[in-house]
């Protein structure tokens, strides 16, 4: 994701961001990718860890308190299944579909998040 492909509406002096929009997951595409994301999260762009994405972007960074932080999480979790069914219900072939089951699982891992049924 760059930071182009995100978009703010304005309303009532309120701003929020815009429905999603433009997205492709260019680790299925590039299949070798060498970067998770463009812009660096404590100098790192890959193998990002529940250690950088919480401890410091969520914690140091953003000083969200821990109970946002376990909110937040929560709504991943129960996102988990949903993903799954976004992915199968795409246009992509079926060997990307499986490639992008695995990589969600694998991510999901990493970040020790789990799902709504682990």
């Amino acid at each position: 994701m760059h930071l182009k492909n995100f978009s703010v509406i304005v309303r009532d002096n309120v701003v929020t961001l815009s429905p999603a929009y433009d997205l492709l997951n260019s680790t299925l595409v590039l299949e070798k990718a060498e970067e998770e994301t463009a812009l660096p999260l404590n100098g790192k762009k890959k193998n990002l860890t529940h250690k950088l994405w919480l401890d410091y972007f969520c914690s140091e960074r953003l000083g969200l308190p821990d109970r946002q932080i376990e909110s937040i999480l929560a709504d991943f979790r129960k996102a988990h299944p949903t993903w799954h069914q976004f992915i199968d219900r795409s246009f992509l072939p079926e060997p990307k579909k499986v490639a992008y089951h695995d990589l969600l699982d694998e991510r999901y891992g990493r970040l020790e998040i789990g799902s709504a049924n682990s």
